[in-house]
């Protein structure tokens, strides 16, 4: 995406990132002219005070910058598998429930059959298919 280099400023870490890709490089950026610094501050003992100024020449008539505080989560981190974005997680749980839906399906026809005293739909019955 870029390479970031990072430096402290009395208590506050800079990050400078440069050299981005075409597609890493936001809202239609100049990948060559490019540039993001953040800026990480420390507020309280649960609050950093971020800043990320995005920076162009070429794209934009001047730099501009998005803020928001960042704040210690005191619950455990989810692992990476458990998080709501997982896509392929959520896949899996899909096919999962499409296998338990179709077995559901077939313990019914099973248990109609038996209740008929026939063969399943579908099946062959005797005298049939010779």
């Amino acid at each position: 995406m870029g390479d970031s280099r990072g430096h402290w400023e009395g208590d506050m870490l800079v990050v400078e990132a440069t050299n981005f890709t075409a597609a890493a490089a936001y809202r239609g950026a100049n990948a060559a002219t490019f540039r993001v610094t953040e800026r990480f501050t420390p507020v309280s003992a649960d609050v950093i005070a971020w800043t990320a100024t995005l920076n162009d020449p070429t794209t934009w008539t001047k730099p501009w910058t998005i803020a928001m505080p960042l704040r210690r989560e005191r619950q455990p981190t989810m692992a990476y598998d458990c998080h709501e974005g997982n896509y392929g997680l959520r896949n899996i749980l899909s096919a999962q429930r499409a296998a338990e839906k179709e077995q559901k399906e077939a313990e019914k026809e099973q248990e109609h059959v038996e209740a008929e005293g026939g063969e399943p739909s579908g099946g062959v019955g005797p005298g049939e298919g010779d």
